[in-house]
């Protein structure tokens, strides 16, 4: 048992409180507390590592890439370039170009 000064009695094992309506504020409050100085913790712990995470559409997010336009033609083109195993390094360029073009057309979708 503590003493709170106008709380007469706190058991710590269940946060009871008696003979005043602000107990319950107060264990909620101190319980609060404790869940944020948890949370906290293991915040300021947390290491993310992102060097996996890769964005690679589907075919169907490059299907619907800009179906008509000049935008589909240079889609079309850079996947072409893509799947030419005899250039790897113009290759891994244009596979960059087309990641690029299709956030690109997120972003644009997005935006309408």
């Amino acid at each position: 048992m503590q003493n709170f000064g106008r709380f007469n009695r706190i058991s710590t094992r269940s946060f009871s409180v008696s003979k005043s309506q602000e107990p319950c504020s107060f264990c909620r409050k101190l319980f609060e507390e404790r869940i944020a100085e948890r949370v906290r913790a293991a915040i300021c712990g947390m290491r993310l590592d992102d060097s996996e995470l890769v964005l690679e559409p589907t075919e169907m997010d490059m299907d619907n890439i800009d179906r008509l336009g000049f935008v589909r033609v240079a889609a079309e083109r850079l996947k072409t370039m893509v799947d030419n195993p005899s250039d790897r390094s113009r290759a891994h360029i244009a596979s960059l170009a087309l990641k690029r073009l299709y956030l690109e057309n997120i972003r644009h979708e997005g935006r309408s």
